[in-house]
C-alpha cells in the first residue's frame, strides 16, 4: 500500500500523512565562511541534533553594524 502524501515542495521535501519526511534531492554541503573577503560577511555552523542530524548556519552578531 502506497503512503499518502500530505505536502511536498519538490524536489526538496515530501511529507507523508504518517509523519514520514523524505528528501528526494541531497542538499549540497556549503562550508561556513569565517569572513568572506569580498562581502565581509561571516557565518558559523551549529549542530542542533545528532539524531536525527539537524544543522544550521547562522551569521554571527555584528557589534559594529555599518
Amino acid at each position: 500500500m502506497a503512503k499518502e502524501i500530505a505536502s511536498e515542495l519538490l524536489p526538496l521535501i515530501r511529507v507523508y500523512k504518517d509523519g514520514t519526511v523524505e528528501r528526494p534531492m541531497e542538499s549540497p554541503y556549503v562550508p561556513p565562511s569565517p569572513q568572506d573577503p569580498e562581502t565581509g560577511v561571516s557565518s558559523k555552523d551549529i549542530t542542533i541534533s545528532d539524531s536525527p542530524k539537524i544543522c544550521s548556519s547562522f551569521p554571527p552578531s555584528n557589534p559594529k553594524p555599518k
